[in-house]
């Protein structure tokens, strides 16, 4: 049922200490200081910077979202202790919070859904959960398990290393650190350079963006040429345009093609770029 919503100069939120919310049909009541200390949204509401929706007649603000989902939220808002344990059993879609508490400004609670749960896993730090939907989306969904094989920082960057965990392990997904720069590439065969078995996904080797100092929308970008992604004495090779070996070398665009127009500095902003870590990922 559609419900009617007044104008905001019907009530006023700065004289009352309490706020009624009306999420998808269910009245909430509490504090205002409880929702505008951990939520942006609720702090720009409250504060006037942002304009409430209130149910005709009523002091009810409107937001339409799911009840459940937000009863969550608000639980976390209002102190309680929050850890992988409680987030496994909350009793809602894992990912529904995730979207809500993202969309509704709860900044530490995205933080903790993505390090608590999703990132736990498949045993990694970078590839949290709204990039692997990306990643995998990509790939056509064709995968559901991911698991991590190798990272850098917990393995000394040794190349070595890297070969012993990730050869003939099948398709994989490499995640690359940079300062605040998240992208990589993903190889459809083994990293082995023995393995001539043919590309049972369909889909060729890419490489993509996921965060970049020039705001470009995480994006993949598609070999011209067989990018040969092995080397026996480097960690991942993609090409000639991402090379570790152990140090990061960018030179894209080579076997990639570039369709956002930023070449060289397309990851990093810079032509000499700094590494933190990568992890590498099986896909299955």
């Amino acid at each position: 049922m559609d419900l009617p919503i007044a104008s905001k100069s019907e009530y006023k939120l700065s004289q009352q200490n309490h706020i009624k919310l009306n999420i998808g049909g269910t009245l909430f009541i509490t504090k205002k200081e409880i929702l505008s200390g951990g939520s942006s949204y609720f702090n720009a509401l409250i504060s006037g910077s942002s304009n409430p929706e209130f149910i005709d007649g009523t002091s009810e603000i409107f937001i339409d979202k799911d009840p459940d989902v937000f009863k969550v939220i608000l639980r976390y808002l209002r102190g309680y202790t929050f850890d992988k344990k409680t987030l496994d059993q909350c009793g809602v879609p894992i990912q529904h919070l995730l979207e809500d508490s993202k969309s509704l400004g709860v900044n530490k609670l995205t933080i903790l859904i993505n390090e608590s749960v999703f990132t736990s896993h498949h045993g990694g730090t970078l590839l949290q959960f709204g990039h692997q939907k990306i990643i995998l989306g990509w790939l056509g969904n064709k995968f559901s398990n991911i698991k991590l094989l190798f990272s850098s920082r917990a393995h000394s960057n040794s190349s070595e290393k890297f070969r012993e965990n990730c050869s003939l392990k099948g398709p994989t997904v490499t995640i690359i650190k940079s300062e605040k720069n998240l992208f990589g590439g993903y190889n459809a065969k083994s990293w082995d350079e023995r393995n001539n078995s043919p590309n049972s996904t369909g889909i060729s080797e890419f490489i993509f963006t996921l965060v970049n100092p020039h705001n470009i929308p995480p994006s993949w970008y598609v070999s011209n040429r067989d990018p040969n992604p092995y080397s026996p004495h480097s960690g991942p090779f993609f090409g000639n345009d991402i090379i570790l070996m152990p140090h990061l070398s960018i030179r894209f665009p080579q076997h990639y093609k570039d369709t956002t127009g930023k070449g060289q500095e397309t990851f990093t902003g810079s032509s000499n770029s700094i590494l933190d870590y990568y992890e590498v990922y099986s896909l299955s």
